[in-house]
């Protein structure tokens, strides 16, 4: 929500506001941090530690395998490290943090043996509980996201057309859609309780293709994408790529509809890859603000950037 506005980092202190640092810095943190902490769960598994200090929710220990499991924390971390890696990559255009993303992502794909596996969030109906937040009706998606998937694609499982379009009216703009999430067709009961991925495999191959793209490694990159596009999509694989821009084409179709309600990804990757524009987006009749600026960010409230110091953020 934040990207180049930064974000407060904790500090030892408690009685200190935590100041606004710039993206790169921030994201040189959490890779810091995961380094920390990917080194505690290395010494505790020499240590001969098996089972993770915790009780997990059952998201982590039930559904993509056991996270309660040192082995599979550490896979998460490596996963979590490549992430961070790849994004890093693409902030500061050089080929180094690719490279680590990839080292981190070959650890965290140790012994795959399925695109669903990882840890999840599980919801629940219980009293106290919450139910999943995407279970909602007017949650809605524009026709694009039915228009542009490719025939055969099985992914379109994620999508539900609807007999009688969705009217919504914005600020005066009145237009409609058919397309709706399968995860919130409201006649779907299972929908409140259907568990989201916080990070599985299907990204973690994705990932690790988008590393080896920004490395270079085109050739390296069609074998990833195609565990995700045969795999997930059934679709006929990809054989090579003629310019890293069709890599990267092929790349943002893969994650767009294997990731399809999972999470921010394809906001965070157009914006990444200069996409979050007009020419990627053209008019149509479902667009309510034909000006519409692609705002990039999130803006921070007023009295918290003069709280956090957000004058002296300066990158060095």
């Amino acid at each position: 929500t934040r990207d180049t506005l930064g974000l407060p980092v904790a500090v030892s202190d408690p009685t200190v506001v935590a100041p606004i640092l710039c993206k790169p810095k921030v994201l040189a943190y959490i890779s810091a941090l995961l380094d920390s902490g990917y080194a505690d769960l290395q010494a505790a598994q020499a240590a001969g530690t098996t089972d993770f200090p915790a009780t997990l929710p059952s998201g982590w220990t039930s559904i993509g395998g056991d996270y309660s499991k040192i082995a599979n924390q550490i896979k998460y971390n490596r996963g979590l490290k490549g992430k961070i890696e790849v994004y890093r990559g693409l902030l500061d255009k050089t080929p180094a943090s690719f490279t680590t993303a990839i080292a981190a992502l070959n650890i965290a794909l140790t012994g795959a043996t399925s695109l669903d596996g990882g840890p999840y969030y599980q919801f629940s109906t219980a009293s106290g509980e919450t139910a999943n937040p995407l279970f909602d009706p007017r949650i809605h998606f524009t026709s694009s996201v039915f228009d542009s998937i490719q025939p055969g694609d099985k992914r379109i499982s994620k999508i539900v057309v609807q007999s009688t379009p969705a009217t919504l009216k914005v600020d005066g703009v009145t237009f409609s859609t058919r397309y709706d999430p399968a995860v919130s067709v409201a006649n779907n009961p299972a929908n409140q309780t259907r568990p989201i991925p916080i990070l599985k495999n299907e990204e973690l191959y994705l990932l690790r293709a988008q590393a080896k793209i920004g490395a270079g490694d085109l050739t390296g990159a069609v074998v990833d994408l195609n565990v995700v596009r045969v795999g997930s999509g059934g679709l006929a694989p990809y054989t090579s790529f003629a310019s890293p821009t069709a890599a990267i084409n092929a790349l943002l179709y893969e994650k767009r509809y294997s990731l399809l309600t999972d999470g921010p990804q394809r906001l965070v990757d157009l914006r990444a890859y200069g996409r979050l524009n007009a020419t990627y987006f053209p008019r149509g009749p479902l667009s309510p603000y034909p000006g519409d600026p692609f705002n990039f960010v999130l803006p921070y409230p007023q009295a918290e950037l003069d709280v956090r110091g957000a004058a002296n953020l300066k990158c060095q």
